[in-house]
């Protein structure tokens, strides 16, 4: 990894979230990304995914070009910073991802789809 990407906290910018120097994009906007990625990732490879150290394991190379495709202005470094400061921290990550879902499902049920015609 580039030691100019960085993962930095700044409480007058999203929060406090941990995001990516000098952009406002998230450790959990990547994440987000991630999670879909994931499963087309699993699904385009030879065999299933390592799962032997009880969780999953899979050459960072793909995911970190699909996430890419998503992101194309970052850097597949600033990426690569994102998934190893959620690596790295586990814990906050989970609860910043549980807080999103929530605040996710409030904002659905207090501004509902309109209903199509």
């Amino acid at each position: 990894m580039s030691s100019t990407a960085k993962i930095v906290h700044d409480p007058n910018m999203c929060g406090g979230s941990p995001t990516i120097d000098g952009t406002r994009i998230t450790v959990t906007n990547i994440l987000w990304n991630y999670r879909f990625d994931l499963a087309e990732i699993v699904a385009e490879s030879a065999g299933p995914p390592d799962v032997s150290k009880g969780r999953i394991e899979l050459p960072l190379a793909p995911v970190i070009e699909k996430i890419h495709d998503g992101f194309p202005h970052l850097s597949r470094e600033q990426i690569e910073a994102a998934l190893t400061y959620w690596q790295q921290h586990p814990d906050e990550i989970r609860r910043e991802l549980e807080e999103e879902a929530v605040l996710a499902e409030e904002l659905q049920r207090k501004y509902p789809p309109p209903t199509p015609r």
